[in-house]
Parts: structure tokens; sequence; C-alpha cells
């Protein structure tokens, strides 16, 4: 979904979705995916769809935001200079994650059950610092 973040910047404000559907066929897809794509190569929403529907896998999707973030190291809770950095980057992730039903033209709530799983949840609160761990645990238990 990244990818397609930096292909509507790249291209924001020239041409039309129609071309825009056209450019990402033609340059940016294998001879594989053009094949299976070739009746919706000017519709970039069903394109888009098409994509991420076939590709766009939920652990996937997951598994990329969340990477960076976990193959670093946990700072310390008391250096709060590096804590507030770890922090932000995985602020970050979430966000990016959380802005993937935009993409995907996915109903938020049809994403959040696809996404809000025991798997995941479990994977960010081993990202989080100690407290805030025991703080989303006690948030989670209070919301059922």
């Amino acid at each position: 979904f990244e990818f397609l973040d930096d292909f509507y910047e790249c291209y924001r404000g020239r041409g039309t979705d129609q071309s825009h559907a056209s450019k990402l066929w033609r340059s940016h897809l294998s001879n594989e995916i053009r094949i299976d794509t070739d009746q919706i190569k000017n519709n970039l929403t069903k394109l888009i769809q098409h994509l991420t529907e076939n590709f766009g896998d939920v652990d996937t999707v997951c598994d990329a935001s969340l990477k960076e973030i976990e193959s670093s190291k946990k700072p310390d809770e008391h250096d709060h200079k590096a804590m507030h950095s770890y922090m932000k980057k995985l602020k970050s992730a979430l966000q990016r994650l959380n802005n993937v039903p935009t993409h995907i033209k996915m109903p938020e709530s049809k994403w959040s059950e696809s996404i809000l799983t025991p798997k995941f949840i479990q994977r960010v609160s081993k990202l989080l610092p100690p407290s805030d761990d025991a703080r989303l645990t006690d948030l989670l238990r209070d919301k059922g």
C-alpha cells in the first residue's frame, strides 16, 4: 500500500484517473498481472481493488508496516529521547495501517474486523513499553 501512496503522490494533479490507471498498468505491473487485469486497465478504482484483493493480504500488510519497528531494539523506558523516537516510529506504522481502508475502498469496520485480531494485538503489545502494554491490556479487558 505504500507503493500506492508513492504512486498517488507522484501523479497527483497530473492527468485523470483513467491515465493514472493506464500508467500503473503499463509501467508498474508484471506481465502476468497485466494479463489478469487487461479488462480493467483503464479503471483506477477497479484496478486498485483487484490488486489489493489479490495481493493485499492483511498479514502481509501488517508485516510490512510493523517489520521496521519490530527489527529495532526497544529502548529503555527511562531513556526518554530514545523512547520518544521509538514511539513516533510505532505511531507512524499504526497510522499507515489506519489509512489502508482509504486506499482499498474497504469500509473501516470490515478492515477493523480483519486487522484487530488477537495475533495482531499481541504483536503491537510486544512493541509497547511495559507500562503502556499494561494500559492496553486493561483497555482491551474493559472493552471486552
